[in-house]
């Protein structure tokens, strides 16, 4: 009752600012587009979306719920890391590890292992991890040539085909023409954080051009103190046997601080995109390595020298090519190659202490001794060595040709067929050094499909969209799917500004290599997981003017064949296995409005409820997350303050018997406030800042993974105040 309440309380806040007059901005929002410093801003015309359809139309005629960040709005924010603009987006859930996987983002209420339920595309590029599907959403991707990026909300298998299961970010960077002159920015922030992102690019004649960005940060790891506290209710047990035995520790509402047996780990990342243009030819590249840490995630008592070091490495390449035979016909092809390695860095760089060892138990430890444990823990001779090395590679190739056909007006087809394949491997190859690396053994796959699309308009306010993709995927011991998945929508459109939108939507995910062999975790391998299935029902509206912009969905979405990891009947030993249903239901609004000539106001606010087939809620999503943000801007002056509130919400764990299984059943809810600034010293210069977290706030992120406070932390403590300044130059 009380959620409700809080929710009613939120949107009646949102109606009656929008009574006043509304605008642009945030979440669902378009934002300001053009505007003139100390000059009154607008928010410029409509724009125009490709991800919905791979038609180039009005985002109110998507027939799917769509955000649009620009370029202008990635500046005014303040976001220098691509993971920052998911924050303040409606229908997403985060939680930062500062790990191997540094965020796992949740779309639309699908709680999952790891951020495998959407597709992240870069200039038509997927970055889903081959092996494990998952993005690596941290600080690698380069933003200075960005153009806008497309979030189109629910699924999209019916064009994209599998994994495309909670919907598509499409970034999509600037062409030849809009690239303008060289420009650089250096920064300098908390934790010893070193950044330098730079782009350049041009046109040469009629039919060629380039444009090239390349990043690098370099960091030290974030310090223990802020993100190593760990609260749990509870008691100390140590009642664990086997030969992957690790304590669980539980300490009674205290707060526990283990950075004094932790060094600090100088980490880096670094991205490069481009593009070269000649003619109808597009040739793209993007190739980009992240070096984290493996240690932020783990409850282990496996307490280490120094954090393990975890190095992926991405390269991805296309040539596409347009071709328009005539008014109303047109090819579209694209052949894309992409290559993903794990590098065979160290677990370990030196020496670690081990819980497995029989000296390490916590029998004696009486009244939470924490302080004792880690003496003990400290003193001991055996189970010291070196951890293993791991390696994984991974490559696929895509071609997708496509084919628009518009006999009418009224009508638009479009068909294509598509090719892909996969060359993986089971598990990750170990060694005790980096050059002597056992292999797993590897798996092929290939995945043939074809998608059909019609978009209908049989009266002028009336537009619908049909259409339907069939697939087939088999490894080479002729294990796979054939899936036909169709999708349809009704968009009306009232008075020109307004569209009210109807949709029907069907996805499916294939369950990834990882998740089938792996059996890092211990875990036992299932090769004939099936592909989850999902049905989806929306409604929505958007009303979008030059002084307003807003937008509202609702909907629920049906899994079947629900991939969870359960106990495998051995002991000790976890499996994958299809074990039911899911229901999600959610909501997103957006509101963005001018207070005065030179004050904007951007807001969203959306929630999930999820729950499996039993009725039993799965827990980890917010019923409440809102979004608020205000851009002022005076003479050369801009600010953007922001505040964002995630409520209460239950975590994984919350349905599980306390007596028996005392672990966090739910987190906080929390409002955390950030201030970015720019200043433009000229036309080739400015200045910004950016603050995080201005009020030092405690607060915490659910878990990853399980998040059963027995392998994976239940909660993770974020930053506390902490910023970010530079300067940007144009040359």
């Amino acid at each position: 009752m009380k959620t409700i309440k809080a929710l009613l309380a939120q949107l009646l806040c949102l109606v009656m600012l929008g009574q006043q007059g509304w605008t642009s901005g945030t979440g669902d929002t378009l934002l300001v587009q053009s505007f003139t410093m100390g000059e009154e801003m607008i928010f410029g015309d409509i724009p125009t979306v490709v991800t919905a359809t791979r038609e180039e139309q009005s985002i109110l005629s998507s027939p799917a719920t769509m955000v649009v960040v620009t370029d202008e709005q990635i500046r005014q924010r303040g976001y220098t890391d691509l993971y920052e603009v998911f924050q303040d987006l409606p229908g997403f859930d985060i939680s930062k590890d500062f790990s191997a996987t540094y965020t796992n983002i949740f779309m639309r209420g699908f709680r999952s292992s790891n951020s495998e339920r959407f597709i992240l595309m870069y200039d038509g590029i997927v970055e889903n991890d081959i092996w494990k599907q998952t993005n690596w959403v941290a600080r690698q991707y380069p933003l200075s040539q960005v153009k806008r990026i497309e979030v189109l909300y629910g699924p999209a298998s019916a064009l994209y085909g599998t994994n495309a299961f909670g919907g598509i970010v499409n970034i999509i960077t600037k062409s030849q023409d809009e690239v303008g002159r060289p420009k650089a920015a250096v920064s300098y922030g908390s934790w010893g954080t070193k950044t330098l992102d730079a782009s350049v690019g041009k046109k040469v004649g009629e039919r060629f051009g380039f444009n090239l960005t390349g990043r690098y940060v370099q960091q030290d790891e974030l310090p223990n103190k802020n993100t190593r506290k760990l609260t749990f209710p509870g008691s100390f047990s140590s009642n664990y046997t086997g030969a992957y035995s690790q304590p669980k520790l539980f300490l009674d509402n205290r707060l526990t601080d283990i950075s004094d047996l932790n060094e600090e780990l100088p980490l880096s990342y670094w991205g490069l995109h481009g593009n070269l243009f000649f003619g109808n030819f597009k040739f793209t590249g993007l190739a980009w390595l992240k070096n984290d840490t493996d240690e932020r995630r783990y409850i282990n008592v496996k307490t280490r020298a120094k954090y393990a070091e975890w190095a992926d490495m991405n390269q991805g390449y296309s040539l596409s090519h347009k071709l328009k035979i005539s008014d109303n016909l047109a090819l579209d092809s694209q052949a894309a190659y992409r290559y993903h390695q794990l590098l065979p860095s160290a677990w370990l760089s030196s020496k670690y202490y081990s819980a497995n060892d029989s000296t390490a138990n916590t029998t004696g430890i009486v009244n939470n001794d924490y302080n004792t444990y880690l003496q003990k823990l400290s003193s001991l001779s055996k189970g010291i060595g070196a951890a293993p090395y791991d390696r994984i590679l991974a490559w696929d190739v895509n071609v997708d040709e496509r084919v628009s056909y518009k006999p009418a007006d009224m009508l638009n087809l479009s068909a294509g067929l598509v090719y892909n394949y996969t060359d993986t491997q089971e598990d990750y190859s170990e060694g005790n050094t980096k050059g002597n690396i056992m292999a797993s053994p590897r798996h092929s796959r290939r995945r043939m499909g074809s998608y059909l699309q019609a978009i209908v308009q049989p009266a002028d306010p009336l537009e619908v969209v049909v259409g339907a993709r069939g697939e087939r995927s088999r490894d080479e011991n002729d294990r796979g799917y054939n899936v036909i998945v169709p999708r349809m929508a009704v968009v009306y459109k009232m008075a020109g500004n307004m569209s009210l939108r109807a949709q029907y939507s069907e996805a499916f995910q294939e369950a990834d290599d990882w998740t089938k062999y792996s059996t890092a975790g211990l875990r036992v391998p299932n090769p004939t997981l099936k592909p989850e299935k999902l049905k989806s029902y929306e409604v929505g509206t958007m009303y979008a003017t030059e002084r307003m912009r807003v937008s509202a969905a609702v909907y629920t979405s049906k899994v079947s064949d629900v991939i969870t990891l359960q106990p495998s009947g051995l002991p000790g030993l976890d499996q994958h296995r299809n074990t039911g249903e899911a229901k999600i239901n959610g909501y997103e609004l957006s509101l963005d409005r001018h207070l005065l000539k030179n004050i904007v106001l951007e807001s969203n606010v959306s929630g999930a409820f999820n729950e499996d087939g039993n009725g039993t809620e799965i827990g980890d999503m917010a019923p409440v997350k809102l979004n608020l943000g205000v851009l002022y801007t005076v003479g050369k002056l801009s600010l953007y303050p922001k505040a964002n509130y995630v409520s209460k919400k239950n975590t994984v764990n919350h349905a599980k018997n306390p007596a028996t299984s005392p672990i966090l059943r739910s987190i906080k809810g929390y409002t955390v406030v950030g201030l970015n600034a720019n200043y433009r010293l000229g036309a080739k210069a400015s200045l910004f800042a950016k603050f995080d977290n201005v009020f030092n706030s405690t607060y915490y992120h659910s878990g990853v993974r399980t998040a059963d406070g027995v392998k994976y932390l239940p909660q993770i403590q974020q930053p506390k105040f902490n910023f970010m300044t530079g300067v940007t130059y144009t040359f």
